[in-house]
């Protein structure tokens, strides 16, 4: 059996800033279909958000989407996105990336555990944490 959780992001119009943001971090794939690609009569000022992004690297997937009118995202401190480096210096440049505008709850510096590790609310309002092992 093989199973693969990938995470889903809403976001209220701004999915496709947020996801371009990503991918130049990642430097993913990224493919956006918006809901005006629907079929059915989609409300002019819905066409153009975002029905269904994905964002591929390396071997991880981010998928997100815009929230429909009336259904807005909210965002709180239920779930992060944690990444981990073996690789001291990508994970640094992402980190740095991630902060740009937004929010860094905890530097990226030496943990008590024996790693690297910063946390941080980035400028669309995720969570993020990155961890790089520093003791094998």
């Amino acid at each position: 059996m093989k199973i693969k959780l990938s995470p889903y992001l809403a976001f209220n119009g701004n999915c496709s800033e947020a996801m371009n943001f990503y991918k130049n971090i990642f430097n993913g794939e990224l493919s956006i279909k918006t809901f005006a690609e629907m079929p059915g009569n989609i409300p002019e000022d819905q066409k153009e958000k975002v029905m269904h992004a994905l964002l591929a690297f390396d071997n991880n997937e981010l998928m997100a989407s815009d929230s429909m009118r009336g259904k807005e995202a909210s965002y709180g401190t239920g779930v992060a996105l944690s990444l981990e480096y073996d690789d001291l210096s990508e994970a640094e440049r992402v980190f740095d990336a991630l902060s740009d505008k937004g929010t860094v709850q905890i530097p990226f510096e030496e943990a008590f555990w024996g790693a690297k590790f910063g946390f941080l609310t980035d400028k669309f309002n995720i969570q993020w944490m990155v961890h790089y092992e520093t003791k094998k």
